[in-house]
C-alpha cells in the first residue's frame, strides 16, 4: 500500500545519511587533525572574526526555515502556520538558553551565542 511505500523511501534516506556518515568520518581520519605553526595563530584562526556577518547569516538562515518549515506542510493552512509559529518559539528559546548559559559561566553573554542558540534551535525543532 501506499505506507508502505513510504516508509522504503523513508528507509532509502536513512541508508544515505548512514553512508554520508562514514564518508565524513573516514574523510577526517584520512585528513587528520589541523596543523598550526604557533599557538598564536591557533588561537586566532579559532575566534570568529566578522560578527556581522554571523548574525545576518543567522538572520537569513532562520527566514529560510521558516519557509522550510512552513512549506513542509505543503498548502498555506493550519498545519504550516503552526510549524512556522513553533519554528520561532524554538529558535528563540534556543537564544535565550544559550545567553542565559553563557552569562552565568563566563559573565558576559555575546551575540555569537545567540546566533548560535537560535541555529541550535532550530535545529531541534526540525
Amino acid at each position: 500500500g501506499v505506507r508502505g511505500g513510504h516508509e522504503r523511501a523513508g528507509a532509502q534516506r536513512d541508508e544515505g545519511a548512514v553512508v554520508c556518515s562514514f564518508a565524513a568520518l573516514a574523510s577526517v581520519a584520512a585528513l587528520g587533525a589541523r596543523t598550526y605553526a604557533s599557538v598564536e595563530e591557533k588561537t586566532i584562526l579559532q575566534l570568529p572574526h566578522n560578527r556581522t556577518f554571523i548574525t545576518l547569516g543567522t538572520g537569513l538562515l532562520w527566514f529560510g526555515w521558516l519557509g522550510f518549515n512552513g512549506g513542509s506542510a505543503g498548502a498555506m493552512n493550519g498545519q504550516a502556520a503552526a510549524a512556522v509559529v513553533n519554528s520561532v518559539v524554538a529558535g528563540a528559546a534556543g537564544m535565550v538558553a544559550w545567553v542565559g548559559v553563557e552569562a552565568g559561566a563566563r559573565k558576559k553573554p555575546s551575540t555569537l551565542a545567540a546566533c548560535l542558540g537560535a541555529v541550535a534551535g532550530l535545529g531541534a525543532v526540525t
